[in-house]
Protein backbone atom coordinates (compact mmCIF):
# COMPACT_ATOMS: atom_id res chain seq x y z
CA UNK A 1 0.00 0.00 0.00
CA UNK A 2 1.26 3.45 -0.90
CA UNK A 3 1.69 6.02 1.82
CA UNK A 4 0.03 9.43 1.38
CA UNK A 5 3.41 11.14 1.10
CA UNK A 6 4.44 8.87 -1.79
CA UNK A 7 1.13 9.55 -3.55
CA UNK A 8 1.60 13.30 -3.12
CA UNK A 9 5.17 13.11 -4.43
CA UNK A 10 4.00 11.12 -7.45
CA UNK A 11 1.20 13.61 -8.17
CA UNK A 12 3.57 16.56 -7.77
CA UNK A 13 6.07 14.95 -10.13
CA UNK A 14 3.33 14.18 -12.65
CA UNK A 15 2.06 17.77 -12.48
CA UNK A 16 5.60 19.14 -12.89
CA UNK A 17 6.18 16.96 -15.93
CA UNK A 18 2.86 18.04 -17.47
CA UNK A 19 3.66 21.72 -16.93
CA UNK A 20 7.11 21.28 -18.47
CA UNK A 21 5.64 19.40 -21.44
CA UNK A 22 3.00 22.12 -21.88
CA UNK A 23 5.62 24.86 -21.95
CA UNK A 24 7.73 22.89 -24.44
CA UNK A 25 4.74 22.28 -26.70
CA UNK A 26 3.87 25.98 -26.65
CA UNK A 27 7.40 27.08 -27.50
CA UNK A 28 7.84 24.40 -30.16
CA UNK A 29 4.50 25.15 -31.81
CA UNK A 30 5.45 28.81 -32.10
CA UNK A 31 8.85 27.82 -33.50
CA UNK A 32 7.32 25.34 -35.96
CA UNK A 33 4.83 27.90 -37.27
CA UNK A 34 7.65 30.37 -37.83
CA UNK A 35 9.85 27.86 -39.64
CA UNK A 36 7.85 27.12 -42.76
CA UNK A 37 10.01 28.34 -45.63
CA UNK A 38 13.81 28.25 -45.82
CA UNK A 39 15.96 30.84 -47.66
CA UNK A 40 19.61 30.55 -48.76
CA UNK A 41 21.00 32.02 -45.52
CA UNK A 42 19.25 29.38 -43.44
CA UNK A 43 16.64 31.77 -42.08
CA UNK A 44 13.02 30.76 -41.98
CA UNK A 45 10.13 33.02 -42.84
CA UNK A 46 6.39 32.61 -43.14
CA UNK A 47 4.99 33.69 -46.51
CA UNK A 48 3.22 37.05 -46.70
CA UNK A 49 -0.52 36.86 -46.05
CA UNK A 50 -2.65 38.10 -48.98
CA UNK A 51 -5.16 39.78 -46.63
CA UNK A 52 -2.43 42.15 -45.43
CA UNK A 53 -1.20 43.43 -48.78
CA UNK A 54 -3.31 46.58 -48.26
CA UNK A 55 -0.77 47.69 -45.66
CA UNK A 56 1.82 48.36 -48.39
CA UNK A 57 -0.20 51.32 -49.68
CA UNK A 58 -2.17 52.22 -46.56
CA UNK A 59 -2.09 55.85 -45.48
CA UNK A 60 -2.97 56.28 -41.79
CA UNK A 61 -3.71 60.00 -42.17
CA UNK A 62 -6.23 59.61 -45.00
CA UNK A 63 -7.73 56.56 -43.26
CA UNK A 64 -8.08 58.58 -40.04
CA UNK A 65 -9.77 61.43 -41.91
CA UNK A 66 -12.18 59.01 -43.61
CA UNK A 67 -12.96 57.25 -40.33
CA UNK A 68 -13.40 60.56 -38.52
CA UNK A 69 -15.90 61.69 -41.16
CA UNK A 70 -17.89 58.46 -40.78
CA UNK A 71 -17.80 58.51 -36.96
CA UNK A 72 -15.37 55.60 -36.49
CA UNK A 73 -13.43 56.17 -33.27
CA UNK A 74 -11.88 52.77 -32.54
CA UNK A 75 -8.14 52.25 -32.25
CA UNK A 76 -6.22 49.71 -34.34
CA UNK A 77 -4.62 46.81 -32.50
CA UNK A 78 -2.26 44.01 -33.48
CA UNK A 79 -1.71 40.56 -32.08
CA UNK A 80 1.79 40.13 -30.68
CA UNK A 81 3.70 37.12 -29.47
CA UNK A 82 1.68 34.30 -27.89
CA UNK A 83 -1.61 36.01 -28.80
CA UNK A 84 -0.84 39.10 -26.73
CA UNK A 85 -3.04 41.94 -27.93
CA UNK A 86 -1.45 45.38 -28.18
CA UNK A 87 -2.54 48.85 -29.23
CA UNK A 88 0.58 50.39 -30.83
CA UNK A 89 1.22 54.06 -30.18
CA UNK A 90 -0.90 54.03 -27.02
CA UNK A 91 0.42 53.45 -23.54
CA UNK A 92 -2.02 50.88 -22.15
CA UNK A 93 -2.04 52.90 -18.94
CA UNK A 94 -2.56 56.21 -20.79
CA UNK A 95 -6.27 56.02 -20.28
CA UNK A 96 -7.51 52.48 -20.04
CA UNK A 97 -11.11 53.62 -19.68
CA UNK A 98 -10.91 55.76 -22.82
CA UNK A 99 -9.38 52.93 -24.83
CA UNK A 100 -12.05 50.60 -23.48
CA UNK A 101 -14.81 53.11 -24.32
CA UNK A 102 -13.56 53.74 -27.86
CA UNK A 103 -12.89 50.09 -28.57
CA UNK A 104 -10.16 48.36 -30.53
CA UNK A 105 -10.35 46.61 -33.89
CA UNK A 106 -7.54 44.18 -34.53
CA UNK A 107 -5.62 43.73 -37.76
CA UNK A 108 -5.92 39.99 -38.47
CA UNK A 109 -2.99 37.67 -39.17
CA UNK A 110 -0.49 39.66 -37.08
CA UNK A 111 0.48 37.17 -34.37
CA UNK A 112 4.25 36.72 -34.33
CA UNK A 113 3.74 32.95 -34.08
CA UNK A 114 1.72 32.63 -37.28
CA UNK A 115 2.38 35.80 -39.28
CA UNK A 116 5.12 37.01 -41.56
CA UNK A 117 7.43 39.34 -39.62
CA UNK A 118 7.24 42.03 -42.33
CA UNK A 119 3.42 41.96 -42.23
CA UNK A 120 3.45 42.32 -38.46
CA UNK A 121 5.93 45.21 -38.61
CA UNK A 122 3.87 47.01 -41.28
CA UNK A 123 0.68 46.48 -39.29
CA UNK A 124 2.34 47.75 -36.10
CA UNK A 125 3.71 50.83 -37.89
CA UNK A 126 0.33 51.59 -39.47
CA UNK A 127 -1.55 51.10 -36.18
CA UNK A 128 0.96 53.25 -34.30
CA UNK A 129 0.56 56.19 -36.68
CA UNK A 130 -3.23 55.85 -36.86
CA UNK A 131 -3.61 55.49 -33.08
CA UNK A 132 -1.39 58.49 -32.43
CA UNK A 133 -3.71 60.60 -34.60
CA UNK A 134 -6.77 59.23 -32.80
CA UNK A 135 -5.19 59.83 -29.38
CA UNK A 136 -4.32 63.43 -30.29
CA UNK A 137 -7.86 64.00 -31.51
CA UNK A 138 -9.39 62.52 -28.35
CA UNK A 139 -7.10 64.54 -26.08
CA UNK A 140 -8.24 67.84 -27.65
Amino acid sequence: MLSPSKVLKALWLQRSVLVAVGICVGVLSCWIFRETADDEAGHYEIPRHPDLLWLETADPLSDFRRDFATGERRFWGVYGSLCEETVPGIDRYWDFERIKAQGVRFIPHTSLCTANREDTERATFYACRYNTLMRLYLEN
